[in-house]
């Protein structure tokens, strides 16, 4: 038995929808899961300034305001040689024995200095600048750490530009069929058609979401964001459109 023509062509817009819906939902996905990693990373990323030895309150107070100067500084927290102790304390318990047969504490008064989210990728420049300063012995930062931030930073803006780009695209097709149609005169009875073939692709659009969604829950006992409401409604919503658009243009 022979499919009738019309529920041939709503299979293929079923099908559609679907593809696009399970790229565009793993594109958002990876794209939510990319920002909030980054994030998470980029709140534990310091960059270490050690002082010299012997400086007083007043001294560090002049540092703190110097480094808080610096293009890409968030915020500076000063790290006593006590605090410093009882950190590597919980790190190795042996270690305060062995200091204790130096008989002086070797760990140096530090700031822990925050970085902007633009200035991660820029840290040995600023490490640079820092140790211009005379009264900073030493700065450093983890290198994987900060290279794991940028490229968090460059996957989220990729994929978001990508996203963005799609949409626009989308949307301009959409759009353009609505003005040919138009512009062509066509009454009431072609645009019935358009609105449910628009519904056809929207419900495609979600089944394709949905097996992305679930394919990724997984993921969700290490990193739990997903993509807001506001971007997938938008997405349906170009699903649809581009349904019409697709039978519109098939009338045309």
């Amino acid at each position: 038995m022979t499919m009738p023509a019309h529920r041939r062509s709503d299979v293929r817009v079923l099908a559609a929808g679907a593809l696009v819906g399970l790229l565009v939902e793993a594109l958002l996905v990876v794209a939510t899961q990319a920002r909030t990693l980054e994030a998470s990373l980029r709140s534990e990323f310091r960059v270490v300034a050690a002082l010299e030895p012997g400086l007083d309150a007043e001294r560090r107070g002049v540092v703190e305001e110097r480094l808080l100067a610096l293009p890409g500084t968030e915020a500076v927290v000063y790290v006593s040689p006590e605090a410093a102790m009882d950190r590597l304390a919980e790190v190795d318990p042996a270690f305060p024995q062995a200091v204790a047969l130096i008989g002086e504490n070797p760990v140096p008064g530090s700031f822990e200095v925050a970085l902007v989210p633009e200035a991660v990728s820029q840290a040995a420049e600023w490490v640079k600048s820092a140790e211009t300063l005379a009264e900073v012995a030493e700065a450093a930062y983890s290198v994987p750490a900060a290279r794991a931030v940028v490229e968090l930073q460059f996957y989220a803006r990729w994929l978001n530009l990508l996203l963005s780009l799609a949409g626009a695209g989308a949307a301009f097709l959409s759009a353009a069929s609505l003005w040919r149609a138009w512009r062509a005169g066509l009454g009431a009875e072609a645009f019935a058609p358009a609105a449910r073939a628009g519904a056809v692709c929207a419900a495609g659009f979600l089944l394709g979401a949905a097996a992305a969604a679930l394919s990724a829950r997984p993921s969700a006992g290490w990193a739990s964001a997903w993509p807001g409401a506001l971007p997938q409604l938008a997405a349906l919503a170009l699903a649809w459109a581009s349904g019409a658009a697709w039978a519109l243009a098939g009338v045309g």
